[in-house]
């Protein structure tokens, strides 16, 4: 059985835009992420008021973030982060 990707036209829209919209959000995150490690920050090790302000804002961030496209696509409705929307869309064309 083959899996659906997002240019696989016989895939619904609708998953497809979601699917490549939430690659895009965790590559997001995984270079924010790593951007906390360069600058120092890991999670447990290093204790810092600027270090939690950021891990906690990026982990916060991300909740909301999900909550939202839950409650949009729950609506049968697209998720339109900015500019990550257009992104989609230019790729799935």
């Amino acid at each position: 059985m083959r899996w659906p990707t997002t240019r696989n036209s016989q895939a619904p829209y609708f998953l497809r835009f979601n699917a490549l919209q939430a690659i895009l959000v965790d590559v997001i995150l995984l270079v924010a992420g790593y951007g906390l490690a360069i600058l120092g920050c890991r999670p447990g090790i290093t204790e810092g008021l600027a270090c939690d302000t950021f891990g906690n804002t990026l982990f916060l961030g991300s909740l909301l973030l999900v909550l939202f496209a839950v409650v949009e696509c729950s609506r049968a409705r697209e998720p339109e982060l900015p500019t990550l929307a257009d992104a989609v869309r230019l790729q799935l064309l």
